[in-house]
Parts: C-alpha cells; structure tokens; sequence
C-alpha cells in the first residue's frame, strides 16, 4: 500500500513529508522489493525479524525491547535478542513511528547510544562483531525507512568508517608510555 506524501498538521493543512533519511545515510535505501540492507566490511544488513533467513544473514540479532507480536522465538531463529541497544521506553513512545520526528528521534537515540551504560556495550559489541563477520539486525517496525533499526546502522557504518585513534592516557600529558616516566626524569650519575 503506497504512503501518502502529505500528513495533515493540527489544523487539517496537509504538509509535506520530511526529506528521506537514506539521502544522508551510508547505506542505501530499501527498494520495494526487500527491508533488507547491507554495508558495512563484511555487511551489515537491516531486514524485518518476519522475513525468512538468508543464506548471507550471519549472526541474526533481534535489536528491539519488546518481543515481536505473533513471533515464536523458535520461528524467529535468532542467534541473539538485545532489547538493552533499542531506544528507551520512553523515547520509542514518543516517536510512535512518526516519520515527521524522525529527525529528533535519530538525534536522541544516538546519544542514548553513547550515554546508556548498557546500549553503548551492546554497540561496542556490535562494532567487534561487524568487523568479523556478517551481521542482521532485526526489527518488527513495518517501516523499513523511519525506525530505530537503521539509525543503529548509521551509527555503526560511522563509527567504522572512522580512522582509528591511538589508545591516550588521560592521566598523563606529555608522555606516550607511562612505563617510561624515567625518560622524563634527570640523571645525576
């Protein structure tokens, strides 16, 4: 079924859809003919926990809070469920897949993905295994464009793409190695 290109505003004025998030996005835009995405080293795809498994899956991880309606978690065929990585309750309330807050949502689910102790393990976890192997993140959200799933995507593909940074220790300033204090230290012999 085709979505409307306007939703009406409070006062029943139609107004026109914010602009697509994928033209932004690292990776590329659903099409009609499948949810699912890849990208990433060794792919990361995006595809909804209702779709059959695919030969190219590798590890398939369910990344919403709430148990998909009507799914046995035999039928799923999950290799893991990670509720902790999906936006709080309270977040995921107030988006209620509204593609106009998308853009707000996208901006308060990624620091949510850095400040929440147990999402930003979850996404440390995620980055390791990316780099190893080919991954799925499943969700049940119907829509493949505005929904927390991707956001994650766009978090992970950035934070790959990034260079890495060499290790700092914070605590010392001037010095590459801390083991080697007695290079800073004079020598009276």
């Amino acid at each position: 079924m085709p979505q409307p290109t306007h939703t009406p505003d409070p006062a029943g004025q139609p107004r026109p859809r914010p602009p697509h998030p994928s033209q932004a996005s690292p990776l590329p835009s659903p099409d009609d003919a499948s949810t699912a995405d890849s990208g990433g080293p060794h792919g990361l795809q995006l595809k909804r926990v209702y779709d059959p498994p695919g030969p190219t899956d590798g590890q398939r991880i369910l990344v919403d809070r709430l148990w998909p309606r009507g799914l046995r978690k035999a039928a799923a065929q999950l290799d893991a469920w990670w509720p902790e990585i999906a936006p709080s309750p309270e977040l995921r309330s107030w988006f209620a897949h509204q593609p106009e807050r998308f853009p707000a949502f996208r901006v308060q689910y990624q620091k949510e993905l850095q400040t929440v102790p147990a999402a930003r393990a979850r996404l440390q976890e995620l980055l390791a295994m990316v780099q190893q192997s080919p991954v799925t993140l499943l969700y049940a959200a119907r829509d493949p464009v505005y929904n927390h799933a991707r956001v994650l995507a766009e978090v992970v593909a950035d934070a790959l793409a990034r260079p890495a940074s060499p290790a700092v220790n914070p605590g010392i300033s001037g010095t590459t190695d801390p083991n080697r204090a007695s290079d800073t230290q004079a020598s009276d012999t």
